[in-house]
């Protein structure tokens, strides 16, 4: 599994009320993007089973990447871009990286904690 992402590695205006998009690892090894303007609570909502339908039945779930968005609208948009991506772009952007570069194949087929 992925090094999990932590509140305090995370920019500041993410956790003080802005809007951000977010990425989960969850048990099984699948990946969730959703968005929100409470990340801390968010988190704590998905832990509890009392967010996603996803998550809650792939508990429990990792906070692997998150980024500030300007508004609602903006993470929303930017939510709706992520989820159409395939896994390996996913994963791509979770390791910090928007650049084509080829993904290990190992992290293709789902077991990214053999990659990182």
């Amino acid at each position: 599994m992925a090094a999990p992402a932590t509140l305090t590695s995370i920019d500041h205006a993410i956790t003080a009320g802005g809007c951000c998009v977010y990425m989960l690892q969850c048990a099984d090894g699948s990946l969730y993007c959703g968005w929100t303007n409470n990340l801390s609570r968010r988190l704590e909502q998905h832990q509890g089973g009392q967010a996603a339908r996803y998550t809650r039945s792939r508990l429990p779930v990792t906070l692997v990447w998150a980024q500030s968005a300007s508004d609602r609208s903006t993470a929303m948009r930017e939510e709706a871009r992520i989820k159409r991506l395939p896994r390996a772009a996913k994963l791509a952007l979770m390791l910090g990286s928007q650049a084509a570069r080829p993904v290990p194949p190992v992290m293709a087929g789902g077991d990214i904690g053999a990659a990182l």
